[in-house]
């Protein structure tokens, strides 16, 4: 693959590997390759066909089309309204039906406020029932379309070894929540260009006092890459709960730069990253 790409002189994007693209003055093409999927953009229609021609001499390949769905997500181009929507109607809708909760009653949030899902005997485990299954099913939607249930589903992998009927109702309830907004959407749009991030944490509040931190990326303003993490030390202060996840957000910050830079212009103004403690500002200022 990567030889018959060199060979109609595409590049391989160092930062995102399987990503090759060829870029001109006023044009660019990506071809992004999953397995034996293709997903080709570009904001030049011919050169569309003519990389279609290319890989048809070298594989034998399906062209499908202008893109609707990609590996179980729903993809909707309006192009008049210049937006792209990504959504997992379908996917969330077989998750329901998979477990039998396609009639339970709705949930508005992916987890109960309050409620600590720690490890005890007082909880009977649920051996028959496929615990490692639901969450990973789940994992797929919060690494595609939703990030709204990121942290649920960061606190619900660390019992998948010994599930209790706790952890077992608490992923219930994100089915039930999902089932209840299976029709939310990814939008973006040209209308909101610049990247821009936000970092987050909780201090001690879950029983391990561990801390949780979160970021999100958006660009066009709908999110693009994000995450919910619980760190291997135990945070003293606020401000270093705060710093914490605003060095992972530079980080990925940084990621996105490198390969926005490869794959389209790059950005002309510096990624901002929002941080809300006043004391963790200061000390992430390069002095």
């Amino acid at each position: 693959m990567c030889e018959a790409f060199a060979k109609f002189r595409y590049s391989c994007c160092k930062v995102k590997h399987c990503t090759f693209y060829k870029r001109m003055v006023n044009y660019t093409i990506i071809v992004v390759v999953v397995v034996d999927d293709l997903t080709l953009a570009s904001n030049l229609l011919s050169l569309l066909s003519h990389c279609k021609s290319d890989l048809q001499s070298e594989f034998g390949i399906s062209d499908m089309g202008e893109i609707h769905w990609l590996l179980g997500v729903e993809i909707k181009c309006d192009h008049c309204a210049r937006t792209v929507t990504l959504s997992q109607r379908a996917y969330i809708d077989a998750i329901c039906i998979c477990y039998h909760l396609q009639d339970a009653r709705p949930a508005t949030t992916p987890m109960e406020a309050g409620v600590h899902l720690a490890d005890g005997s007082r909880n009977e485990p649920q051996a028959n029932y496929p615990y490692k299954e639901i969450v990973g099913s789940l994992m797929y939607t919060v690494t595609a379309t939703r990030p709204d249930i990121a942290f649920a589903m960061s606190i619900l992998g660390q019992f998948a070894q010994a599930p209790m009927r706790i952890h077992l109702e608490a992923a219930k309830r994100v089915v039930r929540y999902l089932k209840t907004t299976h029709n939310l959407e990814l939008m973006y749009s040209t209308d909101h260009t610049a990247m821009v991030g936000y970092s987050d944490a909780d201090h001690a509040s879950q029983l391990h006092r561990h801390l949780i931190s979160g970021y999100a990326f958006l660009i066009g303003g709908g999110a693009v890459t994000w995450s919910s993490k619980k760190q291997p030390i135990v945070a003293l202060s606020m401000t270093e709960a705060e710093y914490i996840p605003a060095t992972h957000s530079t980080k990925e910050a940084s990621w996105l730069h490198a390969l926005t830079s490869k794959l389209i212009t790059p950005p002309t103004t510096p990624i901002i990253v929002h941080c809300n403690n006043q004391s963790a500002i200061p000390l992430s200022k390069d002095r």
